[in-house]
């Protein structure tokens, strides 16, 4: 039986094959090592807040309910055991019974000092054995257009106060909205696995672009010519 392609080299063939292989090989595990980068890239963890023994010692119209919840974004690069500070923190939500404030609004509070935040992740990395935060709200807060001030401790070395409250006044003249959360036992739970942040969803979305173009480029690579 006759080749097929009778008149093609086998030399010539093998060395097409090679300079193919050069060029898509390489791009290939380039593109790979992206996404493998972007797996590995700095992440964050996502601890949910709850309350118990929430103790309200002047209920007023401020408060729509008793309930304290709230959210703390922290670098992944904080393993299970390790201390912390607020620069480790990337977003913070706090609601005390319908007011709410982030770490941003802290942040305009005491500006141009940094956040006041410090603690230590537990040994199974689900929540915190040590946290403390204490804090205040802008005057323009809804609710808060006097004060609005409070402190989440989880086995605080500081001395002083050592139970979590929070306290809002919205009009000093009456004291009619004087709001008083006289303690409350903070509890924050992980949420789910890390999530990935912005950085690494682009490492990833370029690395898998990559791949899909070298791979292209394989397919669409010419069959070499018959000799003669």
């Amino acid at each position: 039986m006759r080749p097929i392609l009778p008149h093609l080299s086998r030399t010539r063939l093998s060395r097409t094959r090679i300079a193919r292989s050069r060029f898509s090989r390489p791009g290939l595990v380039a593109a790979l090592t992206l996404c493998l980068g972007a797996a590995g890239a700095a992440e964050a963890t996502v601890f949910n807040l709850t309350a118990t023994d929430v103790v309200i010692a002047n209920p007023s119209p401020l408060f729509t309910s008793g309930l304290i919840t709230g959210s703390l974004t922290l670098d992944n690069a904080i393993a299970p055991g390790q201390s912390f500070g607020s620069a480790s923190v990337t977003a913070l939500t706090l609601n005390f019974g319908g007011i709410t404030g982030n770490l941003a609004d802290v942040q305009a509070e005491i500006a141009p000092g940094p956040v006041q935040l410090f603690g230590t992740r537990s040994a199974d990395g689900q929540g915190f054995s040590v946290f403390d935060f204490r804090f205040g709200f802008p005057t323009t807060t809804p609710g808060c257009s006097f004060v609005c001030a409070g402190q989440i401790l989880i086995n605080s070395p500081i001395g002083g106060a050592d139970t979590s409250n929070f306290i809002a006044l919205d009009d000093f003249d009456t004291g009619q909205t004087l709001s008083v959360i006289d303690s409350f036992t903070p509890h924050f739970q992980r949420v789910g696995g890390a999530v990935p942040e912005p950085a690494a969803w682009l490492l990833a979305i370029v690395g898998m672009g990559l791949t899909g173009l070298t791979l292209r480029r394989r397919r669409a690579a010419p069959m070499p010519a018959p000799a003669g």
